[in-house]
């Protein structure tokens, strides 16, 4: 029974707080509540068409594949030249 008084407690601050007597904060109308959800629905709109903006200058994967061949290849051949160099170091300085 505990849980159920709770829950009506905070049903009556609910609606004591949305139907305030003058005096204390205003009453939320419709209106109010109405400006409210479109100033939202308004903001998360602008926030949607920054979202889309920003995922448009993305580079996909398909357009970065010959990038990051040509990079991932001269990595290797700077490797394989360092490699190279140390095995001739080592082979190269015999008795």
């Amino acid at each position: 029974m505990i849980r159920g008084a709770a829950s009506r407690r905070i049903r009556a601050a609910r609606r004591a707080a949305f139907h305030a007597p003058s005096g204390g904060a205003p009453a939320m109308t419709n209106d109010t509540l109405l400006a409210r959800i479109d100033e939202r629905t308004r903001h998360t709109d602008e926030k949607l068409a920054d979202l889309d903006k920003r995922f448009s200058e993305y580079v996909t994967r398909h357009e970065f594949g010959p990038v990051r061949l040509i990079a991932y290849g001269l990595a290797v051949a700077a490797m394989a030249a360092v490699a190279n160099a140390l095995v001739g170091s080592v082979v190269g300085a015999g008795p």
